[in-house]
């Protein structure tokens, strides 16, 4: 099997390389899903090559909110024209003062037992992490909606999922404690709450903003993108 041929390879890797690579081999699941995993692997492995800056999440945790406030907040500062506020690869090349920045779900915790999440961190050294974090009961439900309705991958009841091994209860608290022990592995780490941004979004996209070294937005940036994401205008 493949799972085989990586194990025999790993026999030719330098003894300090050797802990993350059985922990990415350990991770690989049987069957089919095989080849998908093995894709989505290997394009995050060339995501951590190729940028400075990170806002990582669990799914279901806001990412795609805080991602497209902070796009369209970036779009408008510097003046860009020609992106759309997701696209944060190109908005940060674009803008050139702002770090390289991608916005992953790291190591694809929803589709893996706490057993198989990667423990280590050290693919982000030297690099900057934005972590989004969510009230853990309103994640699981959110993901059992997700599995259950739009990838038909999970056919249980809500309580039967939230004792699933996979993505679910047991996995989000084990992904939230390896990031909590790494937490000074990257050179600049931060923590946003998804309930945060509720309470204020003003406060917590400006915060995000000094951390990504983009000083001195003016209010009228900050309220724009907020307004711009906000649940009425999204329904638009």
């Amino acid at each position: 099997t493949v799972a085989s041929l990586f194990r025999t390879a790993l026999e030719a890797v330098p003894a300090g390389l050797k802990l993350r690579v059985r922990e990415v081999v350990s991770a690989a699941p049987a069957g089919p899903a095989l080849l998908g995993w093995y894709v989505r692997s290997s394009r995050e492995r060339s995501i951590y090559d190729s940028a400075d800056a990170f806002l990582v999440s669990f799914p279901k945790c806001g990412r795609t909110w805080l991602k497209l406030m902070l796009g369209r907040a970036l779009i408008t500062h510097f003046g860009l024209e020609g992106v759309g506020p997701l696209n944060l690869a190109r908005i940060s090349r674009l803008a050139g003062r702002v770090p390289h920045m991608r916005a992953i779900h790291d190591d694809f915790p929803q589709w893996k037992s706490p057993g198989q999440l990667t423990r280590s961190r050290e693919h982000f050294r030297g690099k900057q992490v934005i972590l989004l974090v969510r009230d853990i009961r309103d994640v699981v439900v959110s993901n059992y909606f997700q599995k259950t309705r739009r990838n038909k991958g999970y056919r249980g009841d809500l309580s039967s999922f939230l004792r699933h091994p996979i993505g679910s209860v047991d996995t989000l608290i084990a992904y939230y404690n390896i990031w909590a022990e790494n937490r000074h592995v990257p050179a600049g780490f931060l923590l946003v709450r998804y309930e945060d941004l509720h309470r204020d979004a003003h406060g917590e996209l400006r915060r995000v903003l000094a951390f990504l070294g983009v000083q001195d937005v003016p209010e009228a940036v900050i309220d724009d993108a907020v307004r711009y994401t906000s649940f009425d205008n999204m329904r638009r």
